[in-house]
């Protein structure tokens, strides 16, 4: 394996000091490989030999409870470790490439699922509901950070699903340079459909106290991450179709709480790879980075929105759908640089949970400055 010749911080160990607990992490266990990162609750990194050259395979770990093995959240913590060892392997000029995936157990319905909504996000929520945003808008910022990082990444980046990528965990993948997956993979984004407090409600018992009395008749909390505008540039990038098609797909997906099948992120050229057994699923994506031309992403190359919102009133009869439309779609073909996108999502999610919460409310734009000074 070639030497290492940057990113001192890393600290390579034997494998057998983390836990392997499916088959697509267990194929990892291989002579050469080490661990360069493992912590809990945090991520795990995995150095691995493939062709002569050296990979890296990363995921979240959540063992906030040791009893229900079955979890995969983030936490603030695997989201601050992944930011940073994102950056620590870009500038090590001995690692290839990474590989994002899971090693949730094998019996488990999810590979990837998003922020730990009871211990973290809803603690957050809380206090944004009494008028504090400090919080809401770090985690918030930090998430479209790292996909921002993730889609002008200098290495390839390849997402790896066995099962239903959801949420957070899936506008992770999206903007990775190629996903594999396997025969039971799927994808969600309930972003716009999600009433936090009932959502909170139904899965950890126990209710928010919400300082805002708009929460308690809150449908739609949120429109989702910079991975709905991500999602778009991605499909209307290799689909062969029309761009009216992916426009309606995306539009489907995002708002209307579609799940796209294994075959159907097939088809529509979201994944590039569906593979026989979910054991193949590290080798074929270590293949992409290896073997195979991958195009090189440049950093703000921005991104190419929709030039027109669908007219389809019913779709957008939320708040939170319609800041996550206002996202979307800015009627213009020019691109936007990716941090302007991002910060714009920051700004629409923090609004919609604010103000627009009620069914029958309205959510006002209140600050369109910079994107009036881009014209």
């Amino acid at each position: 394996m070639p030497p290492r010749t940057e990113a001192p911080e890393f600290s390579p160990k034997f494998l057998k000091d983390i836990d392997l607990r499916n088959s697509v992490t267990r194929s990892l266990d291989i002579a050469g490989a080490e661990v360069l990162h493992h912590k809990s609750p945090g991520i795990t990194i995995v150095e691995f030999p493939h062709n002569g050259e050296n990979v890296t395979a990363l995921w979240f770990n959540d063992r906030s409870e040791p009893d229900k093995p079955e979890r995969g959240f983030f936490t603030l913590e695997g989201l601050s470790q992944f930011q940073e060892n994102l950056s620590l392997i870009a500038k090590d000029h001995s690692l290839a490439g990474i590989i994002f995936t899971d090693n949730l157990p094998e019996e488990s319905k999810v590979s990837f699922y998003g922020i730990d909504i009871k211990n973290v996000f809803g603690p957050i929520f809380e206090k944004l509901s009494h008028g504090d945003t400090g919080e809401m808008e770090a985690l918030l910022r930090q998430g479209q950070r790292i996909s921002e990082k993730i889609y002008s990444y200098s290495k390839p980046f390849v997402a790896a699903a066995r099962r239903l990528a959801v949420g957070g965990g899936f506008e992770f993948m999206i903007p990775a340079h190629h996903i594999v997956q396997g025969q039971q993979a799927s994808y969600s984004l309930p972003e716009c459909q999600l009433d936090v407090p009932t959502f909170i409600r139904d899965r950890a018992k126990y209710d928010l106290q919400l300082g805002n009395p708009n929460y308690r008749n809150g449908k739609v909390l949120f429109p989702g991450w910079i991975g709905n505008v991500l999602l778009y540039d991605k499909l209307s990038n290799k689909a062969e179709a029309h761009t009216e098609t992916v426009t309606q797909v995306v539009e489907e997906f995002t708002f209307n709480g579609k799940m796209l099948s294994a075959t159907e992120a097939s088809i529509l050229g979201l994944a590039d790879k569906t593979v026989e057994s979910d054991s193949d699923i590290i080798p074929t994506a270590a293949d992409y980075i290896t073997d195979t031309f991958w195009p090189l992403r440049v950093a703000g190359r921005g991104l190419h929105l929709p030039n027109v919102r669908p007219e389809n009133p019913a779709v957008y009869d939320t708040p939170g759908k319609i800041a996550g439309a206002d996202l979307l779609y800015h009627h213009s073909v020019r691109l936007y640089p990716d941090f302007v996108v991002a910060e714009r999502a920051v700004e629409l999610m923090i609004d919609a949970m604010w103000y627009g919460l009620s069914v029958k409310g309205s959510l006002p734009y209140h600050n369109d400055a910079l994107f009036k000074q881009l014209g």
